[in-house]
């Protein structure tokens, strides 16, 4: 049972469809994890449709729903069902399916892998960090908000395991490791990249993380 989670601002975003196709996917991906938050977002969901069927109704032009009965129209193509793993929850099962994962070395001890990319800036990434290993003293220039799928993540906060999400601001430094028994796997959504606060490792805070 997962012991760090989305936060209800975060949920509520979600249930309405207002957030973007990082944060999606790392919450969609929680939820297949978390019961829990799962059963929050139906409850969220059920609040909203009583408010629409309560709404009182609104004429629109021809136009618009000539649209909406073209968009009717349209072909769909189904998709195949995607193959969860002991590893991957069904959401990012499905989209790595599609776009395979191509890892790229982050120093010795991490590697990383680009999922998607959103015109703000908003990236999503696969990290994988050795077991034992350490990333060097760091903040970030925007919000972190990391979905741990295999082994686990310690920082000052404790160890996160898999199932949890958790949200890091641009005020908080960390030192995180992986856990001695096994690499750490995760989902992360970055809006800004890292920031190292230390040491020579300084000179790279020019250079782009993600």
């Amino acid at each position: 049972m997962a012991s760090f989670h989305p936060d209800a601002d975060l949920l509520l975003r979600y249930s309405a469809g207002t957030c973007g196709a990082a944060l999606q996917l790392a919450i969609s991906s929680h939820l297949a994890l978390c019961n829990e938050c799962a059963y929050a977002v139906q409850r969220l969901d059920a609040i909203s449709g009583m408010a629409i069927s309560e709404a009182q109704p609104t004429l629109v032009s021809k136009k618009c729903l000539q649209q909406i009965f073209d968009r009717c129209k349209t072909p769909v193509t189904a998709q195949p069902a995607a193959q969860v793993t002991d590893t991957y929850p069904a959401p990012l099962s499905g989209l790595i399916s599609q776009n395979p994962l191509k890892w790229e070395s982050r120093g010795k001890d991490i590697q990383q892998a680009i999922l998607l990319k959103e015109q703000s800036g908003t990236v999503a990434y696969m990290m994988k960090i050795r077991k034992g290993a350490e990333i060097p003293e760091h903040n970030h220039r925007g919000d972190e908000f990391v979905l741990i799928l295999e082994g686990s993540m310690i920082d000052q906060r404790g160890a996160t395991l898999r199932g949890d999400f958790v949200t890091t601001d641009a005020a908080f430094t960390h030192k995180p490791r992986a856990g001695d028994d096994a690499d750490c796997v995760c989902l992360v959504v970055a809006t800004g990249g890292v920031k190292f606060t230390k040491g020579l490792l300084r000179v790279l805070n020019v250079l782009p993380w993600q």
